[in-house]
């Protein structure tokens, strides 16, 4: 049976963010930024959302996410931070070292302009 898409109430916005575990910082140098920045955009053209903004800061980072339909939030989030766990810990040498990031991401619908 074919599955329909629901286009996402009032084109609902979200604040998304994560943390690293323990307060471990995720981005340490511009070649940290650069890779998850690549990320962002191998991701986008997989699972497609608009990204109204984001923030980038040593230890967790912040999107703006505006889904065009149900479901697309996660499985961008989904995709984004699965590739970015395990490509920070090949990275660093850390694989089976345990979490990257303190847990799944957090989101919260945007509901003024402020």
């Amino acid at each position: 049976m074919p599955r329909t898409a629901r286009v996402t109430p009032g084109g609902m916005v979200f604040h998304v963010l994560n943390r690293g575990v323990g307060r471990r910082q995720l981005f340490r140098s511009d070649a940290d930024d650069r890779a998850f920045e690549d990320i962002i955009e191998e991701t986008m053209a997989v699972q497609p959302i608009r990204v109204c903004s984001y923030c980038l800061i040593p230890n967790h980072w912040h999107f703006v996410l505006w889904p065009r339909v149900d479901g697309d939030l996660a499985a961008f989030m989904q995709r984004l931070t699965m590739t970015h766990a395990t490509r920070w810990q090949r990275h660093r040498k850390q694989v089976g070292y345990g979490h990257v990031s303190q847990g799944r991401f957090k989101s919260f619908p945007v509901s003024t302009d402020e």
